[in-house]
């Protein structure tokens, strides 16, 4: 791994401190991590009802524990080897994917806050000594889970056996010994992934000879006491913090805290450092009202304590007090020169969170007016939509999945495109390089109408969509499509701008399922065609109908030898998933 001290390749006004911007862990990961869980958990029971229930059913009468009991379990232990390993497997393609995510977007956001490009130093192979121990560590707690899960299951089977329970009662408490297991599964899936993007803003910031990070948390209501009074202070990468076992952002159990790199541009950077920690002050011990959950009343029982063992302070101090205030709210990204205490204007990188609590210009009102009617679920859809998951939301709608998960996430975006809509007529472009669609659309198309299933990934610019179907870039030529689509005023669309910091450079726009399109206009050229669209009529498919819903979805053998070397049963939806990943 190379290593640099990234000042030195700046030029910046002493006194200077720039913060990168803060990179999160991706929620889709997050849901793609429990999916792989819950699915290792599914394939017990199944194994417990085809085997064990039966063993049980069948020898219900014989009291006495043998050896042939012990047997009863043999065929779900060969299984559980099985059902690790193929788990393990997917998150490590997890793994590896977020990694990868993650180094793009450090060199982003080093580029945006610095205007540097660490391409030739920031390596994905950097990291694979750390993957493979960080691998060894998730392989670890799958195994746990499911070795866990299966001892619960046996002391609950002979407990049964001995006091006489029968079959049916059994079947009852088995179902109650799973609620633990999941509950463990969302807890390891979460930890997990936080644990990793913490390590990462690690490695890559100390890399770079970064020394020093504020912390940051997600600012919302689940925030816990202790770490809400961390935020945007300073600590250096290497030593104790004040959270848990002085552990640093992202670190403690379920904690979605932040380390933001700070880079100080002076002579002497350890200097500044200790100043600015020294300045900072010791943190006192949290009182009993803040350790509570709901913490409202203790907060204002804080204040008046404050406000009585406190002089009143003088305008002038008001004044300094003020200001000081204000800094933490200022974007992490931006410098702050400490000579002058004027902000330095520089333009926000991309990957910067916009968090609006109040608007402070007409930019940012319909980000923040949008964002109020969004739940926290429809803006998790809409990170893992716009990363890699309409490939695998929109191919289930087509083919009529059954899976629940797929269902309840095609609800929520369009719950979330119902919300929003368009405030002017629009020309949107979408860009398509599929052999068979271009052969079928000729100049015979015009005045025909056809539905589009599937939500419709626009954007605003015709150079991306020219990009994304092969017309120029390097996707090359040839069975090229590009869609202008004429949208009215008052359309159903949501900008994705405005909801989400994914891809935030393609300016793209979501159209809802179900689209009845007039084709106006076809003009071929070699190897491309243009298609003008006007939206006719909304009429959406209803999820409930389209993806008729039963007890467990539909699974079947396939064999996907690059990734596992064996036959694994999945449904058709993972195996896609999967299949996408390892072409991708």
């Amino acid at each position: 791994m190379v290593q640099i001290d990234i000042r030195k390749l700046v030029n910046r006004p002493k006194g200077t401190e720039v913060r990168l911007a803060p990179i999160n862990e991706r929620v889709a990961s997050v849901i793609e991590y429990r999916t792989v869980l819950r699915r290792l958990l599914r394939e017990i029971a199944a194994e417990i009802r085809l085997t064990v229930l039966p063993a049980y059913q069948a020898h219900r009468r014989d009291i006495r524990l043998t050896q042939d009991d012990e047997s009863w379990f043999e065929p779900l232990r060969r299984k559980r080897v099985e059902l690790t390993r193929v788990a393990t497997q997917m998150v490590r393609r997890i793994l590896d994917l977020e990694t990868q995510r993650h180094t793009d977007t450090f060199m982003r956001s080093a580029k945006a806050a610095l205007g540097i490009d660490l391409a030739a130093v920031i390596r994905q192979e950097d990291l694979e000594d750390y993957l493979r121990d960080a691998l060894a560590r998730n392989a670890s707690l799958i195994t746990s889970l499911a070795d866990d899960t299966i001892k619960r299951i046996e002391q609950t089977v002979y407990a049964a056996k001995i006091e006489g329970r029968s079959a049916e009662k059994l079947r009852k408490e088995l179902q109650d010994v799973f609620k633990i297991p999941e509950k463990r599964a969302r807890l390891i899936a979460r930890d997990q992934t936080s644990k990793l993007n913490s390590d990462l803003n690690s490695i890559r910031q100390q890399q770079v000879g970064i020394k020093a990070y504020r912390w940051m948390t997600s600012a919302d209501e689940r925030v816990r006491p202790l770490h809400k009074r961390l935020n945007n202070r300073m600590y250096e990468w290497g030593k104790p913090t004040d959270a848990e076992e002085g552990l640093p952002p992202g670190k403690p159990v379920q904690c979605r805290c932040v380390a933001i790199g700070v880079v100080f541009f002076d002579d002497d950077e350890e200097r500044e450092v200790k100043a600015e920690l020294a300045s900072q002050g010791k943190l006192l011990p949290l009182s009993a009202g803040e350790n509570r959950k709901s913490t409202k009343k203790p907060k204002k029982q804080a204040q008046r304590t404050r406000a009585k063992a406190s002089p009143k302070p003088k305008s002038s101090e008001i004044a300094r007090v003020g200001a000081a205030k204000s800094e933490p709210k200022a974007p992490p990204h931006e410098a702050i020169s400490k000579i002058k205490k004027k902000p330095i204007k520089e333009k926000a990188p991309e990957v910067q969170p916009i968090k609006v609590q109040k608007p402070k210009n007409d930019q940012q009102k319909p980000i923040a007016r949008l964002r109020e009617k969004l739940t926290s679920e429809e803006e998790a859809y809409l990170d893992f939509y716009n990363g890699d998951g309409f490939l695998k939301l929109n191919s289930s709608i087509r083919e009529g999945s059954k899976d629940k998960s797929i269902l309840e996430m095609a609800k929520s975006m369009d719950s979330a495109i119902s919300k929003s809509e368009l405030v002017s007529d629009a020309k949107l472009f979408r860009g398509v390089k599929h052999a068979e669609l271009y052969t079928s659309i000729s100049k015979d198309s015009v005045g025909k109408s056809i539905t589009m299933n599937g939500f419709q990934s626009t954007t605003t610019s015709r150079k991306f969509a020219e990009q994304w179907g092969g017309r120029i870039g390097k996707f090359g030529t040839g069975d090229s499509v590009v869609f202008e689509i004429r949208a009215k005023k008052g359309q159903k669309a949501l900008f994705t701008n405005l909801a989400s910091e994914i891809n935030k450079h393609e300016q793209q726009v979501i159209l809802p399922s179900g689209l009845k399109y007039k084709v106006v206009e076809v003009e071929e050229l070699t190897g491309t065609k243009t298609v003008v669209l006007e939206i006719e009529d909304h009429a959406p498919a209803s999820f409930d109908r389209v993806m008729q819903l039963d007890e467990e979805p539909a699974e079947e053998e396939i064999y996907i030898s690059a990734q596992f070397g064996q036959k694994v049963t999945m449904t058709r939806v993972e195996a896609g998933l999967i299949a996408q990943q390892l072409i991708g």
